[in-house]
Parts: structure tokens; C-alpha cells; sequence
């Protein structure tokens, strides 16, 4: 037997993201996610067949009821003519008839009834399952940044950092290997010129004390 439109809907609904989660994350892969949406908008395009199926069906029902209500009326004034007539055989007739377009009438109403009802759950099947393509297309998003973030930093490690300062430390390892063949003194003119570098830093800090402290006197002044 054919899964009915309502049971997909709840199946779609009903199920565990989280799940879905976990099933990704031991994967490492978003597929499990993707078919889920895809599944989800396979119900959707079944849901708003089926909507568009009751629509269809409710509108028919409604213009069939007004036929049967003009038809009705035509027996009512057919019946009423015949008895002006003096044919009651042939009244009676137009009144037989006239109750079965009540029965059918009867039926076109309960079909309306149903239609609507069936419209009605649609529209609420169709606005839950938004809402959980939405909640999936989500988790999907954030899986996919955190991978990508994952693989950045994998593809950035710390080795390329360390790779850097090995460089700039072949720099000035030759440098200063060419400044002593050379007869220079490069290790003893780097410690002075860091010492002098750091006094520069303490001159500044000094001065910008002493500026904050002159603004103090004034307001005390």
C-alpha cells in the first residue's frame, strides 16, 4: 500500500536533526543532510499536488452544488407548472426528481466539507515542513563553515608559521655569518641597538605620564 501524503509529512517532521547531525559528523561528509532536504522537498512537491488536487476538487464541488441549486429551482417551478395543469403525474415527476438533486446536492456539500478539511491540513503540512527544511538547511550551513574552518586550519598549520621563523632565522643567521667574515661585530652592535630601542619605548611612556599628570594639577589648580 502506498505511503499516504500525511504519513510522509509526518515521517519528514518527526524525525531527529540531531540525528542527522551525528550521522554527518561521523561520515565527515554533509551527504546525509543534503538527502534529507532533497526528500523534503520531494513530500513538499507531493504536498502541494495533493493541496492543488483538493483545491481542484472543492471548486468543482461548490459550482456543482449551484447547478443542482439551479436545477432545483426548475423542478420547483416545472412541478408547480404541471399542477397548474391539472397534471399531477407529470408533477410528481418534476418532485421525484427534485429529491434527487437534493441527495446529490447533499453529497457535493459533505465533498466541499471534506475537500476544505483536506486543503487546510495541507496548507499545515506544507508550512511544517518549510520550517523543517529551513531548520535542515541551517544545521547543513553550519556543518559546512565549521568543516571549512576545519580544513583552514589544516591547511594552516602551525608548521607554516614555524616554516616563517626558520626563514627570517636563515636570514640573519647569513647575515650575520657575512657581517663576521666580513671582520664586523654584529652580535655586540644588535644588543646595544636593542638597548637604545627600548629607551626610546621609556621615554614615551615617561613623557605621556608626566602629560596626563599635568592634567591632573590643572584640574586641581
Amino acid at each position: 500500500m502506498t505511503e499516504s501524503i500525511f504519513s510522509r509529512v509526518k515521517r519528514m517532521v518527526s524525525g531527529s536533526v540531531e540525528d542527522m547531525v551525528d550521522a554527518m559528523e561521523r561520515s565527515g561528509g554533509a551527504t546525509v543532510m543534503r538527502q534529507a532536504i532533497r526528500e523534503v522537498d520531494q513530500v513538499v512537491a507531493e504536498a502541494k499536488k495533493e493541496r492543488d488536487l483538493a483545491t481542484a476538487k472543492r471548486l468543482q464541488a461548490v459550482r456543482q452544488q449551484r447547478m443542482y441549486a439551479e436545477r432545483l429551482d426548475d423542478m420547483q417551478e416545472k412541478a408547480q407548472y404541471a399542477m397548474n395543469e391539472g397534471r399531477e403525474d407529470l408533477a410528481e415527476a418534476a418532485l421525484h426528481r427534485q429529491m434527487d438533486f437534493e441527495a446529490q446536492k447533499a453529497k457535493l456539500a459533505e465533498i466541499e466539507s471534506q475537500a476544505t478539511e483536506q486543503e487546510r491540513d495541507l496548507e499545515e503540512s506544507l508550512a511544517s515542513l518549510e520550517v523543517r527544511k529551513a531548520h535542515l538547511e541551517e544545521e547543513l550551513k553550519h556543518f559546512e563553515t565549521a568543516r571549512a574552518d576545519a580544513n583552514l586550519d589544516s591547511e594552516n598549520p602551525e608548521s607554516k608559521g614555524a616554516e616563517a621563523v626558520r626563514r627570517v632565522e636563515r636570514a640573519e643567521t647569513a647575515f650575520t655569518r657575512a657581517m663576521n667574515g666580513a671582520g664586523g661585530t654584529t652580535d655586540i652592535a644588535k644588543g646595544e641597538h636593542i638597548k637604545k630601542v627600548a629607551e626610546i619605548d621609556t621615554m614615551r611612556k615617561q613623557s605621556e605620564i608626566e602629560a596626563r599628570m599635568e592634567a591632573l594639577r590643572k584640574k586641581v589648580g
